[in-house]
């Protein structure tokens, strides 16, 4: 059963807060984008989501500002994209295949979650952050 599935077999907000402690950082992305989800429990997966992030040990890349939507990217340890700023149903699953060598100006190798194509990014990254638990 999918996560969406699942989530939404429960019906009262406290069977749904319940549910969200078991629920990985993929699986709040979809709460975060269901519909007639109850605040309490937005609340709870954006808390959730943003300790599991604060946890995994990430890299935050900030693209050069371009007039595209999103600017900001976290990535896991391997370079999974964990969150994006705008469109993190666009983004969030893929990987950045170059994740261990990235720098300033650099355009990033993005590994499409949906056809597992790799494409550079169309924008240079500014910034490149990383932090405990992530090799350079």
């Amino acid at each position: 059963m999918k996560a969406h599935e699942l989530f939404a077999s429960c019906v009262s907000a406290g069977e749904r807060l319940t549910k969200l402690r078991t629920f990985d950082i993929e699986q709040l992305w979809c709460v975060l984008y269901a519909e007639h989800v109850q605040k309490s429990v937005l609340a709870a997966a954006r808390s959730r989501l943003n300790r599991l992030i604060k946890e995994a040990g990430h890299l935050v890349i900030t693209f050069e500002d371009q007039g595209q939507d999103f600017l900001k990217w976290t990535l896991d340890k391997s370079g999974k994209v964990i969150d994006s700023d705008a469109q993190a149903w666009a983004w969030v699953g893929g990987h950045v295949t170059d994740h261990g060598s990235l720098t300033p100006g650099v355009h990033p190798l993005y590994q499409s979650k949906t056809d597992g194509a790799v494409r550079p990014v169309n924008y240079p990254l500014d910034k490149v952050q990383r932090f405990k638990g992530v090799k350079s």
